[in-house]
């Protein structure tokens, strides 16, 4: 017990921040569902925050292994075991997705694979002191217009368009293309 008592006394950023992780934990537990069942309406918790706080204070000691009390916040596991591989794979969806058929109403004749910046677009927020912020153009695309002529899109790496430069063949939007895109191209649509 003294051993207890001469950790708790040298350690105190952990006592502070397994004291606040211990209230969250009970916020989140115990008082929020009390509290939804007294107001008769949804009342949440802050998931993860309490255990994060007491890995977090254990991790300030020199017994390290004492963060795995962390896990005691259910909503942690659950995180990791569903949320992280969710969230990866609707990022590799978005970068490893094809491109869409049309593009407000053409048909895509041609698109680039993702590739980290193949230029960048600066988009002026406020002429009268020059702001602008950088948006990468990560794709590029090739669609058929009506007349006859096909138009070289820069997208984001969703598919949101943020350039066009109007040509008359493919040939030629190919060769107005970043040069890193040369290789990358992949016909569609015809």
């Amino acid at each position: 017990m003294h051993a207890v008592i001469e950790f708790i006394k040298a350690n105190v950023l952990c006592d502070i921040l397994v004291g606040l992780g211990l209230i969250a934990l009970y916020i989140t537990y115990i008082g929020a569902p009390l509290a939804s069942k007294k107001s008769g309406r949804y009342v949440s918790g802050i998931p993860c925050v309490g255990g994060i706080l007491i890995a977090l204070g254990f991790l300030t000691t020199p017994m390290k292994w004492l963060a795995l009390f962390g896990f005691v916040d259910i909503y942690i596991p659950y995180f990791l075991i569903k949320g992280v591989p969710s969230i990866i794979k609707a990022k590799l969806d978005a970068y490893n997705g094809s491109a869409p058929r049309t593009v407000d109403g053409a048909p895509v004749v041609a698109y680039t694979t993702y590739y980290n910046r193949y230029s960048e677009f600066k988009e002026i927020i406020n002429e009268e002191n020059g702001s602008y912020r950088t948006i990468p153009i990560e794709r590029l695309a090739i669609i058929s217009l009506v007349d006859g002529s096909y138009q070289l899109l820069g997208m984001d790496y969703q598919f949101n368009v943020i350039t066009r430069e109007t040509y008359e063949s493919i040939k030629e939007c190919k060769d107005h293309a970043h040069p890193k895109a040369q290789k990358r191209w992949i016909d569609v649509n015809r």
